[in-house]
């Protein structure tokens, strides 16, 4: 009792010192929260002690990582870039099929980007077009505008028809 106590008062002239060096600034606000954080724990310590829970003061030595903890963080990474990933291609997505639906001339449209690596290789778009609307020009059209709003080459565009107005037979 008699250390912790020690203990105690060799923090507080500390912690004292610290905050008259502290310079007037932004930072001053953390810097007092990180030492008020300190101080509680080491006021909490014997209480702690009493129900068999300790603190460990021991700052980790540099470079030492659990490699459990690294291979879960690099799991939570991967997980999270997938996720990333997807949602940032549903929303190209939804953008391309956006555009292509407010067109004059189209009645509905669905576009699907396909990933291979991380990267989008081919895209395939659906249109339903009004009555009397020629496939072939729509091609024309929207592949071009496709190829250059996923950024790929004319090829990896795939448009397909489906069922409606009055020309609805599939490509």
């Amino acid at each position: 009792m008699r250390q912790w106590l020690q203990n105690l008062v060799i923090l507080v002239f500390v912690v004292v010192f610290l905050e008259t060096m502290l310079p007037k600034s932004s930072i001053r606000g953390f810097v007092q929260l990180v030492i008020g954080l300190v101080l509680i724990a080491a006021i909490l310590e014997p209480m702690l002690a009493l129900t068999g829970l300790s603190i460990n003061w021991e700052l980790p030595a540099s470079g030492r990582l659990e490699s459990v903890s690294l291979e879960a963080g690099l799991s939570l990474r991967q997980r999270a870039l997938a996720r990333l990933r997807g949602d940032y291609v549903s929303r190209l997505n939804d953008q391309a099929a956006a555009f292509l639906a407010m067109t004059p001339g189209v009645e509905d449209a669905t576009v699907q980007a396909e990933l291979s690596e991380g990267r989008i290789d081919r895209v395939i778009v659906w249109l339903q077009l009004m009555p009397g609307e020629r496939q072939e020009a729509w091609t024309e059209k929207v592949v071009p505008f496709i190829a250059q709003f996923y950024g790929l080459s004319h090829g990896a565009v795939d448009v397909q028809y489906r069922e409606g107005g009055s020309n609805g037979a599939a490509r």
